[in-house]
């Protein structure tokens, strides 16, 4: 099972969130197993060693366009 679900009450009240069955066995090996690499890559929070890529241009640009254009529809969140 494939899933998300925010506590918030958009997310309780709207049914905004997805939920996927998938039964298959090469399935859940292959996204185990690709987690666990995602695990090796990611920073525990909280932790001293932390080592912070530089965000492109274009990447800040976009955040601050989304943040620009999302304003209006703040109050549904």
């Amino acid at each position: 099972m494939v899933s998300s679900f925010n506590l918030d009450t958009c997310s309780s009240f709207l049914s905004t969130e997805s939920m996927v069955v998938i039964d298959s066995v090469p399935m859940a090996v292959s996204l185990v197993e690709r987690m666990e690499e995602l695990a090796q890559e990611s920073v525990l929070y909280g932790s001293d060693d932390v080592s912070r890529k530089p965000v492109r241009w274009y990447m800040r640009g976009l955040v601050l366009f989304s943040r620009i254009l999302l304003v209006p529809f703040d109050w549904l969140l």
